[in-house]
C-alpha cells in the first residue's frame, strides 16, 4: 500500500508546484509595477503551458494513487478475512 500512498503524495506536491508555477508570472508582473500587458502575455504563456502540463500529470498521479490504494486495501482485507476465517456479507 505504501507505494500508492507515495504516488498520492507526489500528486499533491505536483499540484502545489503547478499552482506555484502559474502564480510566478502574475507576481513578477505586480512586482514590476504592471505596465505593458501585451508584451507580458508572451512571457507568461510558457509558464501557463508548463503549469497545465504539470497539473494534469499530477492530477493523474493523484487519482491513480487513490484508486490503487483502494484496490490494494480491499485485496488485503479479503486475504486477511479468509486467513482468519471471517465472513463478510456483501
Amino acid at each position: 500500500m505504501v507505494p500508492w500512498i507515495l504516488l498520492m503524495v507526489a500528486g499533491v506536491l505536483g499540484m502545489l508546484l503547478a499552482l506555484g508555477i502559474i502564480m510566478i508570472p502574475g507576481v513578477l508582473f505586480l512586482l514590476g509595477g504592471g505596465g505593458n500587458v501585451d508584451a507580458f502575455d508572451d512571457f507568461a504563456s510558457g509558464f501557463i503551458l508548463t503549469s497545465h502540463i504539470l497539473g494534469f500529470a499530477s492530477l493523474a498521479a493523484l487519482i491513480l494513487g487513490i484508486v490503487l490504494t483502494v484496490i490494494t486495501a480491499r485485496k488485503r482485507r479479503r486475504i486477511r478475512d479468509a486467513a482468519m476465517g471471517w465472513h463478510r456479507p456483501r
